[in-house]
């Protein structure tokens, strides 16, 4: 072989090494980045298992605390507590209702304050839409006052209850004591 075919052949191989080298420079970047993607989504994994781990611990807590509690009812305060149930699921409802509501009402007043912003900028003001809106601000304050009514309510039938029960369990030692 002749002396330029040599120097050809091994420009040729340079070539095909710096060519094999930037292709592995490339994959090793490439495999960079999908483990630091891999370490990112282990890591939120993991985030996530402890945070499931914990809520299945406080479950598992509040089912024995219930559990304990259940094991306390007797037949004497068995109604109370039949009772106290029934106004705590009341109140969680109205809880839940004046959430709702205050989110409505939240919603309907953005919607009002833009209608009037928009009425504002084109200097139309139509009676009707005033009108309008001095009916819902009524109607969200009678609204919002009998909410507070029904709150006032279910806060007085509670503390009656847990009144009774304490008169209950009070003259049930009187009785002992007297009959002892």
């Amino acid at each position: 072989m002749s002396q330029i075919q040599k120097m050809g052949g091994a420009q040729a191989h340079r070539r095909e090494a710096a060519s094999l080298e930037k292709q592995i420079t490339i994959q090793e970047q490439r495999f960079n980045e999908v483990k630091e993607a891999h370490d990112q989504l282990l890591q939120k994994l993991n985030e996530y298992q402890e945070a499931v781990s914990k809520t299945l611990k406080y479950n598992n807590r509040i089912v024995r605390e219930t559990a304990k509690l259940d094991d306390l009812e007797t037949p004497e305060n068995a109604p109370i507590l039949k009772q106290l149930r029934a106004l705590l699921s009341t109140l969680d409802a109205l809880e839940q209702h004046e959430k709702d509501f205050k989110l409505s009402c939240k919603q309907q007043l953005e919607d009002l304050k833009g209608k009037i912003q928009r009425m504002q900028s084109e200097g139309n003001e139509e009676d009707e839409d005033s009108e309008r809106i001095k009916q819902i601000e009524a109607q969200y304050e009678e609204d919002f006052q009998k909410l507070q009514r029904i709150r006032k309510l279910a806060s007085k039938k509670k503390r009656v209850c847990f009144i009774k029960g304490e008169k209950k369990t009070r003259a049930g030692r009187a009785d002992l004591l007297l009959g002892e």
